[in-house]
């Protein structure tokens, strides 16, 4: 799957749609953010550091911790972004939604086959981490921090197996030409 696995893979570019070329933007932005990321992550001595930064007033430790912030959360919104325009691009042409409840998008790329279920939990759990993260408040306890430094982590151990899995879902919606 070479669009999804490195995101400028090799082969030939995406063509036609506006969604497929904002899919294609999403994947080279995701793995330069994946790369700021673990700079940022192994800036640290572990989750303990990252707490003492999170419950810090101090401006160069709010620093350290936004420069986990920054590409933590646009890799969330990135991957959310790209099972948005999947969905819709079915949705366009007429492809049947998952039957179920009304699921969150995890669970729904879940119910598609996509990704695994316990993959689709995780992910929401890594989601969830990013909002704890961006809407950092100085009373919350500092275990918060340690929690969302080991969700970025959980994010960059799942972020291969996820793209591989929508990637397959971007190849079948966008297959590429036999150039």
């Amino acid at each position: 799957m070479g669009r999804g696995a490195g995101g400028t893979g090799g082969g030939a570019p995406l063509r036609g749609s506006a969604r497929e070329q904002k899919v294609a933007a999403r994947l080279r932005e995701i793995a330069r953010d994946r790369r700021a990321l673990r700079n940022a992550l192994d800036r640290f001595d572990g989750g303990e550091d990252f707490a003492s930064a999170w419950a810090s007033g101090d401006p160069d430790q709010i620093n350290r911790r936004d420069q986990v912030e920054r590409p933590y959360e646009r890799i969330v919104n990135d991957m959310e972004e790209i099972i948005d325009f999947c969905e819709a691009e079915e949705a366009e042409r007429g492809m049947p939604a998952p039957e179920g409840d009304d699921a969150g998008r995890w669970r729904r790329a879940a119910l598609r086959g996509y990704i695994s279920h316990a993959q689709g939990v995780r992910w929401q759990g890594i989601a969830q981490g990013r909002q704890r993260l961006a809407h950092h408040y100085a009373d919350l306890p500092a275990r918060h921090g340690v929690e969302i430094f080991e969700r970025a982590n959980e994010l960059l151990g799942e972020l291969p197996r996820a793209i591989s899995g929508l990637g397959r879902w971007i190849d079948g919606l966008w297959p590429r030409s036999p150039d």
